[in-house]
């Protein structure tokens, strides 16, 4: 009787380039007890540092690095505890402290920069580029409290000037304080609309008494009573979309699939001489089958099916993303070959920390392209990352074109490869989503809109999970 052989846990399309790797990373989620890549891909080559952007939510003093300056030597500055303090002896020529940060300042954001104080004399602030001088007069003073308009490029240095008859100043704290626009929607997605095609009056009332504004509705498999959601809606002045989107849609059965699909949607909306509602895509092109081998070519695809469901639809449409899509071999030029069809970019920043959400979103608010930032309240699986290095047996094999992951560790003989697993790591859920502490989305929501509506180009938040049907 023949021995069984081992079925793998997961076969996909492999790259060239893995057969002769020392190691590989492979990315993925737990689905129940069994790991599902999403992944694979060589070990990153460490980049040249990044400048960090200025924490937007802290006081900014500590990360400066502070320098006196003049001809006269009438200025001392050392640090007390968490402040500045500065003394300056009277004097006729130029001097004060310098103050420079190896850190950026947000960029596109409309914002000031606050300093409070506490002292004597009136002191001049400006904010200038590194290595120039200081203007005369200074863009203001400060006494108490001085404000700086942010500069648009992201570099610049603090001067604080001395009166000329002297003065004192203790410098508290320096702080970035947004200009926001006018309101901005708030909405969140509706993938079963079994509820609200049955009671359309009462869906839309429980959506408004939430605070929502607009929302990203998955027609049923016939669309014939949305239209009449969409009235009762907009009755309660929310504005409704349509949101479509499967992983299938990267394949041409099922972008086939998606154009018959929304050209069904469209005639019924035709028919019921009513406008046609912006169209959303959440294709997910990393759900595909063959992306942990090629993400690349996925999302190639990913840009194609936006580009025809938009021309089907017959206007721009909007598209959610990931918020890495920027870090992944082909994303940025998807997003590129898609931008003149694209209206609106809804960014999946599902981190739970407003520090982080912060620190996602701005990326893409300096884009221009006109941005919603999304929160994640539903359940998630933690994110999971696996480190293989090459053995002479293990679980990761890689046979020609293809790949195959298996359970346990064994010889693989006829293999071009064979990797074994090192280490994983997973991410804590808590991180992500809001999920079991939901009391801390509002606390969120308020400390960041402030700052996202700080850039003209934001359009709304979004929060992802809250329920099916009705809220």
């Amino acid at each position: 009787m023949s021995a069984q052989v081992a079925q793998p846990l997961w076969s996909g399309p492999a790259s060239p380039s893995w057969a002769d790797a020392e190691s590989l990373v492979m990315e993925g989620i737990y689905e129940g007890d069994a790991f599902a890549p999403k992944t694979i891909h060589l070990p990153e080559v460490p980049a040249a540092p990044e400048v960090p952007m200025l924490p937007m939510l802290d006081n900014l003093l500590p990360v400066f690095d502070m320098r006196a300056f003049g001809s006269e030597e009438r200025v001392t500055a050392i640090r007390v505890t968490d402040t500045v303090r500065i003394s300056c002896k009277a004097g006729r020529r130029p001097a004060g402290v310098l103050l420079s940060t190896t850190h950026r300042y947000p960029r596109g954001m409309m914002a000031e920069l606050v300093l409070k104080a506490t002292g004597s004399g009136t002191f001049g602030a400006s904010l200038i580029a590194p290595g120039s001088d200081a203007p005369a007069p200074p863009q203001g003073l400060l006494g108490t409290a001085a404000q700086l308009r942010l500069p648009p490029n992201g570099a610049a240095d603090i001067v604080l000037t001395c009166p000329g008859d002297g003065g004192e100043l203790v410098l508290h704290s320096i702080n970035i304080a947004p200009l926001p626009s006018a309101s901005t929607a708030r909405g969140t997605w509706v993938w079963d609309a079994a509820e609200a095609v049955r009671h359309p009056e009462a869906f839309a009332r429980s959506l408004a008494a939430r605070g929502m504004t607009e929302i990203a509705l998955q027609a049923p498999r016939d669309p014939i009573h949305v239209p009449a959601v969409a009235s009762a809606l907009a009755r309660n002045k929310i504005d409704m979309l349509l949101v479509e989107g499967d992983p299938g849609m990267t394949s041409s059965a099922g972008l086939e699939i998606a154009v018959a699909r929304v050209k069904r949607i469209r005639s019924a909306f035709q028919r019921a001489g009513l406008p046609l509602p912006r169209l959303e895509l959440d294709i997910e092109p990393y759900g595909a089958a063959d992306y942990a081998g090629h993400p690349g070519a996925a999302w190639g695809r990913w840009a194609v099916a936006i580009k025809v469901l938009s021309d089907v639809w017959g206007s721009r449409v909007l598209v959610d993303v990931p918020w890495w899509m920027l870090q992944v071999p082909g994303g940025e030029a998807a997003l590129e070959r898609a931008q003149p069809v694209i209206s609106t970019i809804v960014v999946m920043a599902y981190r739970t920390d407003p520090h982080a959400i912060l620190a996602i979103a701005e990326p893409w608010l300096s884009r221009r392209t006109p941005v919603k930032i999304a929160v994640e309240v539903g359940p998630v699986a933690p994110e999971v990352q696996r480190i293989y290095r090459r053995a002479t047996q293990g679980e990761l094999v890689m046979i020609g074109d293809r790949a195959a992951l298996f359970e346990t560790s064994a010889p693989r003989p006829g293999a071009d490869a064979v990797f074994h697993l090192v280490r994983e790591t997973q991410s804590d859920p808590r991180r992500i989503s809001f999920r079991g502490r939901e009391e801390g989305l509002p606390t969120a929501e308020r400390t960041v809109v402030p700052f996202l509506r700080s850039w003209p180009n934001y359009t709304g938040f979004r929060v992802h999970g809250l329920g099916e049907g009705a809220p």
